[in-house]
């Protein structure tokens, strides 16, 4: 259930070139879920050199949607990071027009905790988003490594988080996709950037009907209303915002884990968490500082169903 390539989506439009192995654990309203296991096996056919500028060096990681590379921008000689998404995407002009809409949205917000979006496009069938490229590691990696991070290092890097977050709620976008995976960070000077703004969104649009078996955002992180199908609002990506502090904190434990899809869906909408403190108990009561209001603050986003309420990512730091 927590590995990295399974996910939540149709498996409309997949081709041989993903390996997939599927488990369907029923159904919640209209939204259909399937595990699905994804392994790029590169047979895809991928081109060298995209828009005659972007030289592809060497995959950094691989997913259900797309794939990302390091590549040398030929034009700026300089390293960037693109993700190229799948084929069959491209073929859909609704989903061609809303992944422009949602990529030029993405390149306006410039925030030091939000990774860069440099340019995008299509070329030879492949839509793809050029990003600056920063190296280091995902916080879900680092999240493993460390086993349990301590207060003030979750804390100084979830400000970092909502920093950003709050930044592109203010310029009125909603992440859609909150998740470790998509959260870069720098060791040791411990700088996070936020990837991945209005992806998500786009990829709600593939064709009217998938739309409603595609599940908003990764079902451990998601908030009570992308648990009902419906669209998040920033006060979603608040809720997500708690669970990834609730992680880092409990030793890697996530607040809701169930075996069945339509049960974790179940327990986002109408269960409240084991306290963190249960599991750690050298994490403060709210109150005495700064650090510690905003601790209480992103987890009791955890505790309120339906996450509504106008809540914004800014308003815990």
């Amino acid at each position: 259930m927590d590995s990295d390539l399974d996910l939540y989506l149709s498996t409309r439009g997949c081709d041989s070139d993903w390996q997939l192995s599927l488990k369907h654990y029923g159904c919640l309203g209209k939204a259909s879920f399937l595990i699905v296991n994804l392994h790029y096996n590169h047979r895809m056919e991928m081109p060298s050199l995209l828009n005659d500028r972007y030289q592809l060096q060497e995959t950094l990681g691989t997913g259900g949607m797309a794939v990302v590379y390091k590549a040398k921008d030929l034009m700026l000689e300089r390293n960037v990071a693109v993700k190229v998404l799948r084929e069959d995407f491209s073929k859909d002009p609704s989903f061609r027009e809303r992944f422009r809409q949602e990529a030029r949205a993405a390149a306006n917000l410039s925030h030091p905790n939000i990774v860069t979006v440099h340019d995008f496009g299509l070329d030879q069938r492949h839509l793809f988003i050029v990003m600056e490229f920063m190296p280091g590691t995902d916080l879900k990696t680092l999240t493993k490594q460390k086993e349990q991070f301590q207060v003030h290092e979750a804390l100084e890097l979830m400000i970092q988080a909502c920093g950003g977050i709050g930044y592109a709620h203010r310029a009125g976008l909603v992440h859609c996709d909150v998740k470790p995976h998509n959260m870069l960070t720098t060791p040791p000077e411990g700088r996070l950037k936020v990837t991945d703004f209005g992806i998500a969104r786009a990829l709600s649009t593939i064709s009217p009907d998938e739309r409603s078996e595609v599940v908003w955002g990764s079902p451990h992180y998601f908030s009570p209303e992308q648990a009902s199908g419906r669209p998040p609002s920033p006060a979603s990506d608040v809720y997500s915002l708690g669970i990834i502090l609730y992680e880092m904190l409990t030793g890697g434990r996530l607040p809701f884990v169930a075996a069945d899809s339509a049960e974790l869906a179940r327990m986002h909408r109408e269960e409240t968490p084991v306290a963190p403190r249960y599991y750690n108990p050298n994490i403060p009561r709210a109150g005495r500082d700064h650090y510690e209001s905003s601790l209480e603050g992103a987890f009791s986003a955890l505790s309120h169903r339906g996450s509504a309420g106008g809540a914004s990512a800014a308003g815990i730091i």
